[in-house]
């Protein structure tokens, strides 16, 4: 069966256990339905000792089809090049957590202290920050410049000639226009997982997210229209966001 939103949420539910349904398109690709109703998807793999593993990556409510297909290539590659993530995961189950992490590093280091870097220029003086850590101490070299964001792009330029890119994820819902038309030009493998990404927002609408309810429809370009049809030459009523209500790096992405 060839696994898209439609046939995945038409699989039944067992009275009891599991059942799994493969993909036709990519072999070792499927989706695991629970009696409970739980749907995740999985992939089936044999490892480079020879030992065949079942690895469970996301749930069928949190990603896409299409999305997941592409997440499960990328794995498969990675278990070519000798990669096991169903390994990965249980060894990621019994890592320290970050605090953990943080009380060892501070017992280990009490008689050391470390100056930190951040590249955090004046037009976002609200990302600064302390580190959290006791050892560690935040310092911010552009702010003690008061350098804005276009001082750097200007120094980058005149000293080596570089155009700065501004880097974003490839859903962002802050790009320009003009990043859009030149992701759409230049990349379009990427643009069209942000048609994907896109396109699964809005098939939320109605459904629970946290507890809440999504109203209305949801839209990843800021025209509020399909991004697969959106024309980036010309819009109506652009919002201009300006920096300071640009993304601040904290959505976790």
């Amino acid at each position: 069966m060839k696994l898209t939103k439609r046939t995945v949420e038409a699989l039944p539910v067992p009275a009891t256990g599991s059942v799994t349904t493969w993909d036709v398109g990519l072999p070792g690709f499927g989706v695991r339905v629970s009696y409970s109703g739980r749907a995740v998807y999985v992939i089936r793999y044999r490892n480079q000792h020879g030992r065949d593993r079942l690895h469970t990556f996301a749930r069928v409510a949190d990603m896409h089809p299409e999305a997941a297909r592409d997440f499960a290539r990328r794995l498969f590659s990675r278990i070519r090049e000798g990669g096991d993530p169903a390994e990965d995961k249980t060894e990621a189950r019994s890592a320290p957590t970050l605090e953990q992490l943080r009380d060892r590093m501070d017992a280990e280091h009490e008689a050391k202290h470390v100056r930190q870097q951040i590249g955090i220029s004046t037009d976002e003086r609200q990302r600064e920050r302390a580190s959290g850590v006791k050892f560690i101490t935040n310092t911010h070299p552009l702010l003690e410049l008061g350098w804005s964001r276009r001082d750097c792009e200007a120094w980058l330029e005149s000293e080596f000639g570089i155009k700065a890119a501004k880097s974003a994820c490839y859903y962002c819902p802050y790009r320009s226009n003009a990043g859009w038309k030149a992701m759409k030009e230049e990349d379009p493998e990427q643009f069209e997982r942000a048609c994907q990404y896109d396109e699964a927002i809005r098939e939320a609408q109605g459904k629970k997210v946290r507890g809440a309810g999504i109203v209305g429809q949801l839209f990843v370009w800021r025209g509020y229209e399909p991004l697969r049809t959106a024309r980036f030459d010309k819009v109506a009523g652009q919002i201009d966001f300006g920096f300071e209500q640009e993304c601040d790096g904290m959505c976790g992405h």
